[in-house]
């Protein structure tokens, strides 16, 4: 059993001879105080260079109470949030994530590979090769070759089953921060029309402030400002005076348009229309926008971003309602289970980067240690800002890791997958 480890992950993502990620995690686990480690993720500044750029770097502690601690580095900024560590469970479900992978029917030896003098047993399971110590019964180097991507991880343990420092699993907010961001407020309310806070007074049709709100969660939840791939550039704690657009006509799309004057930028605009939860953000650009089929409506408000909205502590129906059509869909994809052997087994999932409003995210799932990360209505766009490429990035999971703190949050469950029966083909007589 793994009651503690200390060791260095170094995780590389390439596509022929370009190198799309480098991440380097320098792990400590315990059993009964949780999860701490460094991460560095290095990535091309664009998709023709060949050398690599720091693009996150941070230390995060995750306990066993969930509490996790988070020091993003380069941008100097502190997080505390409400995340069970089970999110992190590829980083400490070694043995256990070995084990399922072995005992998978459909495995085939390969050939031992030798490191620092010492032979190394191996298996390959269809794209997933995983060498391993058999004494310790750990992973030392897995490859994941599909479609195109190489995805190594390679494992150096300092310590197994042993002490560690008891000062790896805290971490108070460094002297040089510069914003500490407490996400432990109380979750919010999901707009929908017959809950909203100013129901009883909605001004020339509009619910001015669920519009808001929901403008200001479309901001800090999905493009947040200090993303490193952000691309809207609002300036936090400014009142920024908003005008309120309505189609002149039914058939005009969007429905709404707020205009948001942004001092020395000149005029933001969000198109916004509904759905069941209430407003939608479904466009956003700093270019002019024609209203010429739009009415200016009399209505008087602002737009100040502060706060980040922690949905992820939010309990409520919606959300459930989405998370369980996710894990239906996960477990009715019978060529995904059977291509992994993963009929009857249960799994580590995550859902994370999520808007309830956009019915846009993607799940993340932990088979055999290796995380595979399917979407809703977000790989393509994905893949195409972080790597410059429009190709399937089904397989580089690493690169998530890039997006800004509130991506990297996720909600988890437990998935048991059905058993998917081949029936094979009769032949007519």
């Amino acid at each position: 059993m793994l009651n503690s480890v200390h060791y260095t992950l170094r995780t590389t993502s390439q596509t022929g001879s370009f190198i799309n990620a480098a991440v380097t995690y320098e792990v400590y686990y315990d059993r009964s105080r949780g999860i701490a480690y460094s991460v560095n993720l290095e990535a091309p500044p664009d998709e023709l260079s060949n050398q690599l750029e720091p693009v996150w770097r941070a230390k995060i502690v995750n306990d066993r109470q969930g509490l996790r601690l988070e020091y993003d580095i380069l941008q100097k900024i502190y997080y505390q949030t409400p995340q069970t560590m089970e999110v992190e469970s590829a980083l400490y479900k070694l043995q256990e994530d070995l084990f399922m992978f072995l005992q998978s029917s459909d495995t085939v030896s390969v050939q031992n590979i030798t490191i620092a003098g010492q032979s190394y047993p191996g298996s390959r399971l269809y794209t997933l090769t995983v060498w391993y110590d058999p004494i310790r019964f750990l992973p030392i180097r897995r490859i994941n070759e599909d479609r195109g991507n190489v995805i190594t991880d390679e494992f150096t343990y300092h310590s197994v089953n042993e002490p560690l420092p008891e000062d790896v699993f805290s971490l108070p907010k460094p002297d040089e921060a510069i914003a500490d961001f407490d996400l432990y407020p109380d979750p919010p309310v999901l707009p929908r029309f017959d809950v909203v806070p100013d129901a009883d007074s909605p001004q020339s049709g509009v619910y001015v402030e669920t519009l808001m709100a929901e403008i200001r969660r479309h901001v800090i939840l999905n493009q947040w400002e200090y993303g490193p791939f952000s691309t809207i550039k609002l300036p936090w704690l400014t009142e920024m005076p908003a005008t309120v657009y309505r189609g002149k006509t039914d058939n005009v799309i969007p429905p709404l348009v707020v205009a948001v004057d942004v001092p020395e930028q000149g005029r933001s605009y969000f198109m916004v229309t509904y759905d069941f939860l209430g407003y939608v953000v479904t466009g956003f650009t700093q270019d002019p926008y024609d209203l010429s089929n739009y009415e200016a409506l009399p209505i008087q408000t602002v737009l100040r971003l502060e706060d980040l909205v922690p949905l992820y502590a939010a309990s409520s129906r919606e959300k459930d309602f989405v998370v369980h059509n996710f894990v239906v869909s996960v477990q009715s994809n019978d060529f995904f289970i059977n291509a992994f052997d993963m009929g009857g087994k249960t799994f580590d999932m995550v859902v994370k980067n999520f808007s309830f409003h956009e019915n846009e995210g993607y799940l993340l799932m932990n088979v055999y240690g290796k995380e595979y990360w399917d979407n809703a209505n977000m790989e393509a766009m994905f893949n195409f800002v972080v790597t410059g490429q429009m190709v399937d990035a089904h397989t580089t999971p690493i690169l998530i890791y890039a997006l800004n703190t509130m991506k990297r949050l996720g909600i988890f469950r437990r998935v048991t997958m059905p058993v998917f029966t081949e029936i094979p083909e009769s032949n007519p007589t």
